[in-house]
This record gives C-alpha cells, sequence and structure tokens, in this order.
C-alpha cells in the first residue's frame, strides 16, 4: 500500500484462457502509485509484446505461449508463466532500460476448473520482484452432431431431436490454440436423465475402446474425433437420453497408454503413465415418434 491509497492489488488484474493471456492494469490506480507510468512502459515477457488503451485499462492479449512464457506440466495442470514488467528507459535514448520499478509474476493454470479466477500477492521486501499473479482456466471442449458421414449436415437444436434407432455422427474438438497439447476423447457414455446413478451409465466408448456394436470410430486428430453410434432409449426412461464424452489432454510428446488415441483396456496401462488434464463435455438428446 502506498501513501496514495492503493497498490499493485488494485491496480492489476490477471486472468487467462488455454489460448491466451487476459491482463488488465488500471492506469488510473498505478499512476496514483508512479505519476510518470506510461503504457508503452510496460509490457508481457518481452519489450515487443506490449498491451492496448481501452480507456484508463492497459489491456495485455497475447497467446499463452508467447512473449518468452515458460511452460510447466504437473499431475494436474499446465502451469504457464511469465511476467509483467514496469520499465524505467533511458530519457534521452527510450530503447535503453536502466531500470525496473516493479515487475509481477503472472501464471496461468489450465485444469479442469469450470471458473477463472487471478489474485496477486506481494513481497514487499524486494520491489523488483515485487508480485504474484495468477489465473485458473481449462480447455474447452464441444460436441456437435450430425446426420451424415461426411458431417455436412449438423442436427440442430438444443436439446436433439431423433428417431429412436437413428445413426448419429458426431464430433468432439477444442479450438485450444496450443499445438504442443493434444486431445483424446477416451470414454463416452449414456444416462437415463441428469441425475441418473452412475449403475445406469452406458459405456459406447471406454478407454478408446468401442463397447457398443453400433458404435464407430471415424477419425482422431489432436485437436478433433470422429464418431458415430445408433441411437436407443432406455427401458426407463422413453424421452431420450443425456450423452457425455470425456476428454483427456497430454503433451503431444507423450506416448505413454493414456495418451495414445487407440484402445488401452483396463488393466493394461503403462506403469510410468501420468494422469493429465480431463474434461467432460455433455448433451441431452430426446427422442421424437416417426
Amino acid at each position: 500500500m502506498t501513501n496514495s491509497g492503493y497498490s499493485l492489488d488494485n491496480a492489476i488484474t490477471s486472468s487467462c484462457t488455454s489460448s491466451g493471456w487476459y491482463i488488465q492494469v488500471d492506469m488510473y490506480m498505478l499512476r496514483q502509485m508512479y505519476p510518470l507510468a506510461r503504457e508503452s512502459d510496460i509490457y508481457l515477457g518481452e519489450n515487443s509484446c506490449t498491451g492496448y488503451s481501452n480507456g484508463y485499462t492497459l489491456v495485455f492479449q497475447h497467446g499463452i505461449r508467447d512473449c518468452l512464457t515458460s511452460e510447466t506440466v504437473t499431475q494436474n495442470a499446465i502451469v504457464y508463466r511469465n511476467r509483467l514488467f514496469y520499465a524505467m528507459r533511458d530519457p534521452q535514448y527510450p530503447f535503453i532500460i536502466r531500470a525496473y520499478n516493479w515487475s509481477i509474476e503472472v501464471e496461468c493454470d489450465v485444469m479442469r476448473n469450470e471458473t477463472a479466477s487471478s489474485h496477486i500477492s506481494h513481497n514487499t521486501q524486494n520491489p523488483f520482484n515485487s508480485g504474484h499473479a495468477q489465473g485458473t482456466s481449462h480447455y474447452n471442449i464441444t460436441m456437435r452432431f450430425y446426420n451424415d458421414p461426411n458431417f455436412q449436415y449438423e442436427i440442430p437444436g438444443n436439446p436433439l431431436h431423433v428417431n429412436v434407432g437413428t445413426d448419429v455422427y458426431i464430433k468432439v474438438y477444442t479450438v485450444a490454440a496450443d499445438w504442443g497439447i493434444k486431445m483424446i476423447v477416451h470414454s463416452c457414455y449414456t444416462k437415463p436423465d441428469l441425475y441418473a446413478s452412475d449403475s445406469l451409465k452406458y459405456y459406447i466408448i471406454r478407454d478408446g475402446c468401442e463397447m457398443d456394436v453400433n458404435t464407430h470410430y471415424i477419425s482422431q486428430s489432436t485437436h478433433e474425433t470422429k464418431f458415430m453410434f445408433r441411437d436407443f432409449e432406455y427401458t426407463s426412461n422413453h424421452e431420450g437420453l443425456y450423452l457425455y464424452c470425456d476428454a483427456t489432454f497430454c503433451e503431444t510428446s507423450n506416448y505413454f497408454d493414456q495418451c495414445q488415441q487407440s484402445c488401452n483396456p483396463r488393466g493394461k496401462r503403462g506403469a510410468e503413465s501420468r494422469p493429465r488434464l480431463t474434461e467432460t463435455v455433455q448433451e441431452r438428446i430426446i427422442h421424437t415418434r416417426k
């Protein structure tokens, strides 16, 4: 806290998505602490990664792996780290940085968490290493339904309305911009209703294996999986069902069983295989009668 009544906690917020940074600096508050602060003196990672002005707010929007961002893989998350710098430039030669007023570490933890949060804490003993901002996010996955094996005619509606016994073609994909990460759709299952017990789960795909005779993979890539299944109904619910697909995210260089686009029955996973980030996508299907 400074004599102005403001601190960097008030002036800077950090958040992220699985594809990019979103950092905001309140320049009004910052200038209460640093009256001569200029937007051009603040950058992320390297001095070419500057922000843009939006009123009194300086906004940084950069790719999650840009601007000298480092990447660490942990048990539950992929952690991206960088630093936000406020530089002191030479008044005669602005391309020379003489010192720093402060720098703050920004961190993005991409995990299963459905929300994004951030906080800033400070080490007041060292003004150069003066803070840490952290955001959490997750990989977004989307499921789309089609009438044809060429995936040209999307089935409209949310929830979907289909006839029992219809062949439904499904595309599960992520728009994550990080091509160092691959997505594996390892399990898909149905339930008769949203609150049905797990005992009523019916797996059509499990551990990458086709479990239902009328379910087949069509294609798989690092960011997309296509498959088909023949719609059916539960004896306990004639109105429809819920379809869930679980996707695991791994580094593209990870070739352990859990990170392979292949059938890996339970009990055959490599001993060194480490779990990665998992996301679930859900859709409702309502049955119609011919």
